[in-house]
């Protein structure tokens, strides 16, 4: 795929754990000024947080927290997915499979998954996905 392909197309990026989901959208009508420092948070624009009221560990709270995320998240064209942990821990993954499960055409949106265990800060965060997504097209 070519960035000539996603152009005009809505990319999100999803910053999950157990306790909240934050959702992004990256901009395609931002405008690099060379005389200023570059802040990547200028590229994309946070749209809200999803919390995870419920803090059992049950499959049902899951279920319902995933639930609200794949409502906002369904008119992405193409979902980057932040999380942290392995297995089971990792929510990322857990949302994954539950879209493969519940929402196949969903699940098919994902364009890849990076680890949020290293981010000290948003825009580094949003840089890593950034150098994510000029690697992918």
């Amino acid at each position: 795929m070519f960035i000539i392909d996603v152009k005009d197309k809505k990319i999100g990026l999803l910053k999950l754990d157990h306790n909240d989901a934050i959702i992004y959208q990256r901009k395609d009508d931002f405008n690099m000024d060379s005389s200023k420092k570059h802040k990547h948070t200028d590229d994309w624009k946070k749209l809200g947080v999803i919390k995870n009221y419920l803090t059992s560990k049950k499959k049902t709270d899951d279920h319902q927290f995933f639930k609200k995320i794949i409502k906002e998240v369904a008119g992405f064209d193409f979902l980057l997915i932040a999380s942290h942990g392995k297995g089971s821990a990792n929510e990322g993954e857990n949302l994954e499979a539950y879209m493969d499960k519940h929402c196949k055409h969903l699940s098919e949106k994902i364009v890849g998954h990076i680890a949020t265990h290293n981010h000290r800060t948003e825009n580094e965060l949003l840089s890593e996905a950034d150098t994510f997504l000029n690697f992918r097209w």
